[in-house]
């Protein structure tokens, strides 16, 4: 079973999408900023976790205990936030309730409508990381409700992004399509701290699209956010969209291109210390080796993957793991052993109500029964995967992509032409300059001459009067 970073790349956006939001929003209860020298330390630490998650925790640690005991809402609100993103990056969920318990103790002692959204949109973000989708969704709705109230770019942008992912895991793919195109349309096209939330964008619609089963144009934005991310060293990004890319070629049965993206990941990962981004590629380099019919190579990077998700306490990778160890355990002939693992893996993911992890592995368990001479039991296998993926992918779906996809491409087409008002304009600002600067060269060359000939006049009237004298 291979995974995705589809779910998982809301803790990693937090830094960039939470703590800008708290940069520049305004709260209800005053028209106030957090101060400025505060906000460029933030934004030096949100560069800093990019590639040193901890060094990033540890300074922003030492910067809240130097904030002193009257500091205001928004400053302590900022710091908050920041600290609550990158343990959550870092898969402390503990420290991050920890924190967000604070956050809400702040909005309810100020009776601020942002920060009260901002807990919610963070309890989701832990709740889907622990499979609690349901759960998750009722909470989050609380937090787009809060948002209409409060009126914020940031704080849409953020709630809709998080409703985009909560829904596309539970397989509603049409209102994530909903949710994701209204949180693009929150996205700044001129702000470049807007950078980081594009990325995400981007990776989330090339995450609608494998889950669509269309992982041509899934690569296509997926490319797109690697340029971005690039272009701003956003290593952690670039580790959840080459993992994604993996995915992709994955889908079109490309095993050799998917493993050079999911061993691209792990260094990345290594790298910067990015322990679930490691835990995925690797479980996803299993998936590979079981695809290409490698059962040892599955099974040792099923088994390192099994004792990373065990350190994370990931529920959802620990099922991924089982259900990789129970395939190659099927494929080097122990079926009965291996079936029964994937089963208890499937298991775990029903009780997440995973149902877009579990199609796929429908299909990978019924295959593993045919090659096993087990007809009778992959035909009930492909009958279930048949009756979840009906249920998966409704007829509107094509509506709704289409809908995202000429929306995103009108964005797109806007900024262009922005752009190219823009070099207009300093083009038109150049050419007048320079025939301003023709103007001012011609009236100095007149006034040069009307001097010259004001010297040469008064020069013969001297040699004239000089004459006359003698």
């Amino acid at each position: 079973m291979q995974t995705n970073a589809g779910s998982l790349y809301i803790c990693r956006s937090w830094v960039a999408g939470f703590v800008l939001l708290c940069l520049f929003a305004i709260p209800s209860h005053a028209a106030e900023s957090p101060s400025p020298k505060l906000e460029d330390e933030i934004f030096r630490i949100q560069d800093l976790a990019e590639t040193h998650v901890a060094e990033s925790i540890k300074q922003l640690n030492e910067l809240k205990q130097r904030l002193p005991a009257n500091t205001k809402l928004e400053d302590q609100r900022l710091v908050l936030g920041a600290l609550i993103s990158l343990y959550l990056n870092d898969d402390q969920r503990e420290l991050a309730r920890k924190f967000n318990a604070e956050l809400s103790e702040l909005g309810k002692r100020y009776k601020d409508d942002f920060s009260n959204a901002m807990v919610l949109n963070y309890q989701a973000s832990i709740l889907i990381d622990e499979g609690k989708l349901d759960e998750a969704k009722t909470v989050n709705e609380q937090a787009l409700q809060l948002a209409k109230t409060v009126k914020d770019r940031k704080l849409t942008r953020r709630v809709n992004n998080t409703a985009a992912v909560i829904t596309s895991d539970m397989g509603d793919f049409d209102a994530a399509l909903q949710f994701q195109i209204a949180s693009m349309e929150a996205l700044d096209n001129n702000d470049k701290h807007d950078d980081i939330p594009r990325i995400n964008a981007l990776n989330n619609i090339g995450t609608i699209y494998l889950n669509l089963k269309d992982p041509k144009m899934a690569l296509d934005y997926f490319d797109k956010g690697i340029k971005i991310a690039e272009s701003v060293d956003a290593q952690n990004k670039m580790a959840m969209l080459t993992l994604n890319r993996g995915v992709a070629f994955t889908d079109e049965e490309n095993y050799q291109e998917a493993i050079k993206a999911y061993t691209e990941t792990q260094a990345i990962a290594r790298k910067i210390s990015d322990r679930r981004s490691e835990t995925l590629a690797v479980n996803n380099l299993s998936d590979s080796y079981y695809r290409l019919g490698n059962y040892e190579q599955c099974l040792r990077y099923a088994k390192q993957t099994l004792d990373l998700a065990e350190k994370l306490v990931n529920e959802d990778l620990q099922a991924s793991a089982e259900i990789n160890i129970g395939l190659c355990h099927m494929g080097l002939g122990d079926v009965t052993l291996g079936a029964k693992e994937v089963e208890h893996g499937i298991d775990r993911l029903r009780k997440e109500d995973a149902k877009t992890e579990i199609e796929p592995v429908l299909g990978q368990l019924a295959s593993a029964y045919e090659k096993a001479g087990m007809y009778r039991e992959a035909y009930k296998e492909i009958v279930a995967q048949l009756k979840l993926s009906t249920e998966l992918f409704k007829s509107d779906r094509d509506r709704a992509v289409a809908e995202m996809k000429a929306k995103y491409d009108a964005s797109e087409r806007e900024k262009q032409i922005e752009v190219l008002e823009q070099k207009n304009q300093v083009q038109s600002i150049e050419i007048k300059n320079k025939g301003l600067q023709r103007i001012v060269a011609t009236l100095l060359t007149l006034i040069a001459a009307a001097i010259a000939l004001t010297i040469l006049f008064f020069y013969r009237r001297v040699r004239e009067t000089n004459k006359n004298l003698e």
